[in-house]
């Protein structure tokens, strides 16, 4: 088999082998056959509900994310919208996929094989211009005998094997047992997915041969060839298929019906489907009512909102980290990662209802996080005029400040509530015909202060209002 580069890019690297301690059992992986005598293999897996669904939901939810990069200068974060990595994970990786279905199938690799994988093909200035993806069937981590480096052999559409750097090589992968390789979810779960399949097999097979228990036609002789032959034709036409489930069945010669299996119910077949779909759904981490599937309670909180929030915390942001993470440190110099970030904008996951999210929205504009506009915009509607503003409550302080009475109280000043202010009130009211005032000097002379004064015949109250001149008003 001829040797070329993937994707007709050019190849700098040397071929790397295979060690000699590499079997053909670690190279092909372990047998399919599950116990319950199914064939269990990713693409099978798919053909069970559970599988599929979880698959799907996890990583359409993911890839249905803006990936945006941004970046940090002189302390300002902002989209890095020149950046040609900017519009590949934005919006359209190569030619022949947009972002969307490229993280898409990235992510299902991740969750079925365990490993999703894409070639970065580098302009001559460094920078990335387009990501490929890679078939997981087809590609293997290998470490160069020479070099000690991790390579990755894979094989393209036209059947050629290709080596290439870790450099040149995105590589998003699940749980494993070397930090370098995920393991399959499908293989780990082969028991699981097997007695599932098997059951879907059982009642398929069930109601295919007309929804009967199976049994046995006796005969008190012996039945010639094709006689049998006839018997066996003519009772499968006549039973197999739901539309001949209740159709009376005519035996002749004296021929018996003896049934001799176990009816579905008491087989629990019912419960084994059930249960295969809760364990299925454990293994990926979903949980029952984003399936579908209302028959038990769920561990994940009471309410919708309460399992959605544990599924994004739990399950969806470590494989949206691992993303960030991989992209960056691979299409970025180590120079530049404290420069640059991806990251997910996941507004549409994190909305409640609207009271609730309204109300976080109306607690960070008063706190001066968000601006009206910077709201309007996570809504998708248009900005307003001096909607840009942050603002605060005028009640707000800096806790650092030094109080400013208790500034004056250390300068001697006095607030006028304590023996001087006693004073100052006493001679207030001796002064009251001369105009002088006293308590005025002690609390500053350019502060206006009411004094009450109490009329002797009506018991009216009087406000004075003593000014700088000694006048009364």
């Amino acid at each position: 088999m001829g040797i070329r580069n993937f994707m007709f890019d050019v190849s700098k690297r040397a071929m790397a082998f295979f060690a000699p301690s590499q079997d053909i059992a670690s190279l092909y992986g372990p047998s399919s056959n599950s116990a319950a005598g199914t064939v269990v293999t990713e693409r099978t897996a798919m053909n069970l509900g559970t599988v599929y669904a979880c698959v799907r939901i996890i990583a359409e939810t993911i890839a249905s994310m803006p990936l945006v990069l941004y970046r940090t200068k002189n302390g300002q974060r902002s989209p890095a919208t020149q950046h040609p990595a900017y519009q590949l994970m934005r919006y359209k990786p190569n030619d022949e996929t947009h972002v969307q279905d490229y993280l898409t199938f990235e992510i299902s690799s991740r969750l079925l094989w365990g490993n999703g994988y894409s070639q970065t093909l580098w302009r001559g200035d460094g920078k990335p211009y387009k990501l490929v993806q890679m078939n997981p069937e087809r590609t293997t981590v290998l470490r160069d005998l020479s070099t000690k480096e991790i390579t990755y052999r894979t094989t393209d559409l036209f059947g050629y094997i290709v080596e290439l750097s870790k450099d040149d090589v995105t590589h998003i992968h699940g749980l494993g047992f070397d930090g370098i390789t995920g393991k399959s979810v499908i293989s780990l779960a082969r028991e699981a997915v097997g007695l599932a399949l098997g059951a879907e097999a059982f009642g398929a097979k069930f109601y295919g041969d007309g929804a009967h228990p199976g049994g046995v036609l006796t005969h008190p002789g012996t039945l010639s060839k094709p006689a049998y032959e006839r018997l066996k034709k003519d009772f499968k036409d006549r039973q197999s298929g739901l539309d001949k489930a209740h159709d009376t069945l005519i035996l002749e010669e004296g021929l018996k019906w003896q049934q001799i299996t176990i009816p579905p119910d008491q087989a629990q077949f019912i419960a084994t489907r059930t249960f295969q779909k809760s364990e299925i759904a454990q293994w990926y981490g979903v949980p029952l009512p984003l399936l579908q599937s209302t028959e038990k309670s769920s561990s994940w909180g009471t309410t919708v909102i309460q399992m959605v929030d544990g599924f994004i915390k739990f399950t969806l942001l470590p494989i949206m980290k691992q993303i960030e993470l991989e992209y960056l440190t691979k299409l970025f110099l180590p120079k530049d990662w404290d420069s640059y970030e991806f990251s997910f904008i996941n507004q549409e996951l994190v909305k409640e209802t609207l009271l609730n999210r309204f109300t976080v929205y109306g607690m960070a504009i008063t706190s001066g996080i968000f601006s009206i506009n910077q709201v309007l915009a996570m809504e998708g509607m248009d900005p307003i005029n001096g909607g840009d503003k942050h603002i605060q409550p005028l009640n707000m302080k800096d806790i650092t400040a030094p109080d400013p009475a208790l500034a004056a109280a250390a300068n001697g000043e006095g607030d006028g509530n304590g023996e001087e202010g006693d004073g100052a009130a006493a001679e207030t009211e001796d002064d009251t015909e001369d105009g002088t005032d006293n308590a005025d000097d002690n609390a500053g002379k350019s502060k206006k202060k009411n004094v009450e004064v109490t009329d002797e015949n009506d018991g009216d109250t009087v406000k004075i209002k003593k000014v700088k001149d000694g006048g009364k008003k």
